[in-house]
């Protein structure tokens, strides 16, 4: 049978029809995003997504302090090499 891709489950009429694709809004990227919906559904207790996750970089400098001991120098370079966000 067919193995759908990402793309083909966003797109596929049946997972949208049966609300399988929800769009959340991303207020700190003032846009929205789909994301799988709640699965099983059920009747009386459908269930809905009420908030996306935290925001990008959210965490960030909490991680790299206190998990990975980096300090103020190490977390300037990796933002000035843009391989993380604050």
């Amino acid at each position: 049978g067919l193995i759908y891709s990402i793309e083909d489950i966003v797109n596929d009429e049946q997972y949208n029809h049966r609300g399988m694709i929800e769009e959340v809004e991303i207020p700190h990227l003032n846009r929205k995003l789909k994301i799988p919906g709640m699965a099983p559904k059920f009747s009386r207790t459908p269930g809905r997504t009420r908030w996306p996750g935290p925001q990008l970089g959210e965490h960030t400098d909490e991680i790299l302090r206190q998990y990975l001991g980096y300090n103020d120098e190490k977390i300037r370079q990796l933002v000035k090499e843009g391989a993380v966000i604050l």
